[in-house]
């Protein structure tokens, strides 16, 4: 074989190797397709509750003007469905996970709750299609131990999911009627109770420093995530929440001409994400003007907390004020965030 057609040899049959490599790690027939699993298992109503949900999670992956900034929809739906799927296994391996978190938090912002993500991942395994592509995908396990099919260790895990569910009910309830009978001023009982329940909870990881945020992100994700971020009563995000809306509210300092998203818009997210590089724009370029050299939004947030506090800003803010009383500004933000 000359040298020609062995370069030809490796480029073109190290990625099938490669692909045939991964299929029996994954416990696949290394000679045949992997069949996927699709949201058509699921009747037209679920399929809609279902593509809402996945919608609010990956809303920065389509809806947008320019295509190739769209994930095609078949995609969206077959990511979903993996995710319904593993959520028991997600939610087993870390319930405060950033992963469950947004999940879950996307499923109540459109009226659901955890307990359709339990029932839609129950119904994935039950599916007779479904089953015939575990089946598949299981071929090459001899053993007999029934405990290690794949159908059997997911029904575990979401069985485990339920008590846990039920578990907290029932403290729930003991919470209430401790408080309904009015024998907090005379037993602990209640806070006992929720000391208990706190105490049967893994303890919260320490969070991990995250890398720098574009402001342009910050901005983007603000005007867009949902459910929306001003909305969120979520504790774990309040610092994210503080130090976003802080942010946005510097950003929007820097817009002349001011801004008036619409969110009903099928062009809403591209409008907000070019109002954020045009902010970004502005303010870094102020920031250079004082020999500033933050690009981070925290690090941005820092030194323009000081600006504003030695009176740099007033020329931007009493302009963003003659901007609000022109009509130049439509904020679909509640007004208590639009403090500076």
């Amino acid at each position: 074989m000359t040298a020609t057609n062995k370069a030809f040899a490796y480029v073109f049959n190290t990625p099938s190797e490669d692909h045939k490599v991964a299929r029996v790690l994954s416990s696949n027939d290394p000679e045949k397709a992997v069949p996927l699993l699709s949201l058509d298992t699921f009747d037209s109503e679920t399929q809609v509750k279902i593509r809402s949900v996945a919608s609010a999670i990956f809303t920065a992956l389509s809806g947008l003007e320019m295509p190739q900034y769209n994930v095609n929809e078949r995609v969206l739906d077959t990511l979903m469905v993996y995710l319904l799927k593993h959520y028991p296994q997600l939610k087993k391996l870390g319930a405060d996970g950033p992963a469950v978190q947004r999940i879950e938090a996307c499923t109540r912002d459109k009226g659901f709750s955890s307990n359709d993500l339990l029932a839609w991942s129950s119904y994935l395994v039950g599916d007779k299609s479904t089953n015939t592509i575990q089946a598949g995908a299981a071929t090459q396990d001899t053993s007999t131990d029934f405990t290690k099919h794949p159908m059997y260790l997911h029904q575990a895990s979401l069985i485990e999911q339920l008590i846990q569910v039920n578990y907290k009910l029932d403290m729930r309830l003991s919470i209430m009627e401790a408080k309904f009978y009015n024998k907090q001023e005379d037993t602990p009982t209640t806070n006992e109770v929720s000391i208990n329940t706190e105490s049967n909870e893994p303890p919260a990881k320490r969070r991990r420093t995250s890398g720098a945020t574009n402001l342009k992100d910050a901005w983007f994700t603000w005007y867009t995530q949902e459910p929306r971020m001003w909305s969120s009563t979520d504790a774990g995000t309040k610092y994210a929440h503080s130090t976003a809306k802080q942010v946005v509210a510097f950003l929007k300092l820097f817009l002349p001409d001011g801004f008036k998203p619409h969110e009903k818009s099928p062009r809403c997210r591209d409008e907000v994400l070019k109002l954020g590089e045009t902010a970004e724009v502005e303010l870094l370029a102020y920031l250079r003007g004082r020999d500033i050299t933050a690009r981070g939004a925290q690090n941005v947030l820092k030194s323009m907390r000081k600006l504003h506090k030695s009176g740099h800003l007033n020329d931007q803010v009493r302009r963003y004020q003659k901007l609000q009383a022109a009509n130049c500004i439509e904020d679909p933000a509640p007004a208590h965030t639009m403090k500076h």
